[in-house]
């Protein structure tokens, strides 16, 4: 069995159960590296990620001209969608992630300049039609909440983030969550940004790109539950929101595939566009 849009997943069986060998074949080595490192730490602490397995002296990656890790297999399956109980556990593990990250610094952690991203977008000249269209929502972005941000983000409580928890990187046994997988986007970024990437993808559920505010309630509640947020983060939120929107519709679109030629076929200017200012001042603790 194959899966995976980055990375090449086969299942196989061994005498010790059913593996999974894992090709990474977008992100480098020294990345991958950081990444086992971090899903070691977290399952030693009781966190629900399979950690990678090792071989006879310890290793847990090997360079096969791409990087190769074994994880042992899951069992279990994939939730068809976004539902209220979802959305809890969602929360919850997010919450139970950053507390645990507090407690892992690593240098080797990539940093994202989300706001450089923005402005790089807002400078260029976009070859796709509503190019243009799509460079002035950017400038108005940065005029709009450019200072605010740029002042805002370093003062956010921030650390290793998993950034792309959502149903598809779970896997669920009944109706509870048994795995959280897929950490390769892990970043240092702000903590606040988790969930809301989350909610990028519950938005992309909805034929309208609207997050429905009963999901977001949900999460939100049940983070807090665990990880209070401070006044500024959720001061920040509505403004983020739309900056991860913006930053993910400015990375798809500066590489996009062949059948894209408007960029109004980037799922993440949709849910932008469906969400500015969304009113997270509105779900109470």
């Amino acid at each position: 069995m194959e899966g995976g849009e980055d990375n090449l997943n086969v299942v196989i069986t061994s005498d010790a159960g059913k593996i999974v060998i894992r090709r990474y074949e977008v992100t480098p080595l020294s990345l991958v590296a950081v990444e086992l490192d971090f899903v070691t730490f977290l399952s030693e602490r009781g966190y629900p990620t399979p950690p990678p397995l090792t071989t006879p002296d310890g290793a847990r990656l090997a360079d096969m001209g791409k990087p190769v890790a074994l994880f042992p297999f899951v069992e279990g399956r994939t939730p068809d969608r976004t539902t209220t109980s979802l959305a809890v556990q969602l929360g919850e593990l997010l919450a139970w992630l950053h507390e645990l990250a507090r407690d892992w610094d690593d240098g080797r952690l990539p940093e994202i300049d989300r706001l450089g991203m923005v402005r790089r977008g807002a400078q260029r000249e976009w070859p796709l039609a509503g190019g243009s269209e799509f460079q002035a929502e950017l400038r108005a972005f940065l005029e709009a909440r450019g200072e605010y941000l740029e002042a805002t983000l370093p003062a956010l409580p921030a650390g290793p983030i998993h950034h792309d928890l959502h149903r598809l990187n779970v896997i669920v046994r009944g109706r509870l969550v048994a795995a959280v997988l897929d950490f390769d986007e892990l970043n240092r970024g702000p903590f606040a940004a988790d969930p809301l990437r989350t909610f990028h993808y519950v938005a992309q559920e909805n034929p309208a790109w609207r997050l429905p505010e009963p999901l977001a309630r949900a999460a939100l509640e049940a983070y807090e539950s665990r990880r209070p947020l401070s006044t500024l983060e959720r001061e920040v939120l509505p403004a983020l929101f739309d900056l991860l929107s913006l930053v993910d519709a400015v990375d798809f679109l500066e590489d996009p595939p062949p059948d894209v030629t408007h960029v109004d076929d980037c799922y993440s200017l949709q849910v932008y566009r469906a969400n500015r200012d969304y009113p997270f001042g509105a779900i109470g603790r």
